[in-house]
C-alpha cells in the first residue's frame, strides 16, 4: 500500500531534478517547507508551544496555505503551483515575503 504524501501532486516525475534544486540551502528548505506543508508557520509553532499566538500579521491563523494563498500581506500569484515552479518571480517572493513572514 502507497500512500500519497502532502502536495504529492506538485512533483508529476520524482525520477527527474525538480525545479530550484540549485538554490541555496535557506532558500531550498523554506521550499520544501512550502511544499510538504511541513514548516515555521505561527499555527504549528503554537501547537507546540513555541510562540504565543497562531495568528498572522493580517489577524488570520498563519498557516502554509494562508501564507501563499489566501494572506493580504503575503499572498504569491500563482500559489503553490507557482513556487513549485520555481520562476524568478516565486523565488523573489520565497527570499522577501515568505521569509519575513516566518521571522516573526
Amino acid at each position: 500500500m502507497s500512500a500519497a504524501g502532502v502536495n504529492s501532486h506538485l512533483v508529476c516525475d520524482p525520477t527527474i531534478q525538480q525545479p530550484c534544486f540549485d538554490l541555496l540551502c535557506h532558500s531550498w528548505t523554506l521550499l520544501n517547507r512550502f511544499s510538504t506543508g511541513q514548516g515555521p508557520w505561527r499555527a504549528n509553532m503554537h501547537k507546540e508551544g513555541l510562540t504565543s499566538s497562531p495568528l498572522c500579521d493580517c489577524g488570520e491563523q498563519q498557516s502554509m496555505e494562508h501564507i501563499v494563498d489566501w494572506c493580504l500581506l503575503t499572498k504569491l500569484d500563482g500559489g503553490l503551483l507557482s513556487l513549485h515552479e520555481a520562476d524568478d518571480d516565486a523565488i523573489s517572493w520565497l527570499k522577501m515575503a515568505a521569509t519575513k513572514a516566518l521571522a516573526k
